[in-house]
């Protein structure tokens, strides 16, 4: 069966942020397309490094059947918005996939799939989440996270920066940027020290 997909570029380069780069965990090189979950149209587009997770609703999008694909940096440079409002297609036909730049250019890479099996990262998606704590993230997590879910300039509009909510601590938390489409998840980190600098310096007080 041939397994063919058509998804937002731009989107799934941004998503392409959270994808490992560990040479062992190959199945996580790339971006997770998959059909969207309850019955609901479009496509889900997924990315982890399991420090951090990005996913994106397409609701434009299609695919076959469940696929993993890392595209190469000449693709991805292409998938990213020509200008405010402009959004080209990622098109993938059994590996091959192809995206038209900005010059009107066809962008084509080959042997694209992996032939692992992507984690079930609903799982990972906090259901329940609080207020806001005192976790700790990684500043490289957080700076990633930024990078795909602030879309910014991109739209013409002011990004408003990211807002993270969880339950505790030690638990995932979820992380928002501009983009209704998109969601990410923090894994918080801790180490020795954090508590006692987690607090308000001499010098700083009123």
């Amino acid at each position: 069966m041939t397994n063919q997909f058509n998804v937002n570029a731009t989107l799934f380069a941004r998503v392409a942020n959270a994808a490992s780069s560990e040479e062992t965990r190959f199945y996580l090189h790339g971006v997770s397309i998959e059909p969207a979950p309850h019955g609901m149209p479009g496509v889900t587009l997924t990315a982890t490094d399991g420090h951090q997770l990005v996913s994106a609703y397409d609701k434009q999008g299609s695919v076959s059947e469940p696929v993993i694909v890392k595209a190469p940096a000449h693709v991805l440079k292409a998938c990213k918005a020509w200008r405010i409002g402009v959004e080209p297609s990622l098109i993938g036909t059994d590996g091959t996939i192809v995206v038209v730049d900005d010059k009107g250019n066809e962008q084509i890479a080959r042997g694209t799939t992996s032939d692992g099996t992507f984690p079930d990262w609903k799982r990972v998606i906090p259901q329940d989440i609080g207020a806001g704590t005192d976790a700790v993230f990684s500043q490289v997590v957080m700076a990633t996270l930024a990078k795909a879910l602030i879309q910014g300039k991109q739209t013409g509009m002011d990004a408003r920066g990211l807002i993270v909510r969880g339950m505790d601590a030690t638990s995932p938390h979820l992380v928002w940027g501009d983009d209704e489409r998109m969601i990410g998840v923090a894994m918080p980190v801790r180490t020795p020290d954090m508590d006692e600098q987690a607090t308000l310096p001499e010098w700083a007080r009123v």
